[in-house]
């Protein structure tokens, strides 16, 4: 999921700030495996995230709240962004 890559690697184009030293490689396999936030950070906090270890571990865990507030972010301007699509194509329609 989109949402759940930006919020772990961040987006500069967007001011998203991501976890730092998380690049686009290592949050895709992390999401890919994990699908969620809520999932990675529930793995790791009962030992069952092994493979994830040494500092991307440390990167991980340190830089939750601010993965958190940066999946938020990205929810939020991809909600936005959406809401204009649907109202450019309804005042199309309505003429």
């Amino acid at each position: 999921d989109l949402i759940e890559v930006k919020g772990l690697m961040g987006d500069k184009s967007d001011n998203i700030p991501g976890i730092a030293g998380i690049g686009e490689k290592p949050a895709l396999g992390i999401i890919q495996k994990y699908k969620t936030f809520e999932k990675l950070y529930e793995k790791i906090e009962t030992g069952e995230a092994e493979e994830i270890k040494g500092k991307m571990r440390e990167k991980i865990i340190n830089g939750k709240e601010s993965a958190l507030i940066s999946k938020e972010l990205r929810y939020n301007k991809c909600r936005k962004s959406n809401r204009r699509k649907y109202r450019r194509t309804w005042k199309k329609r309505m003429g």
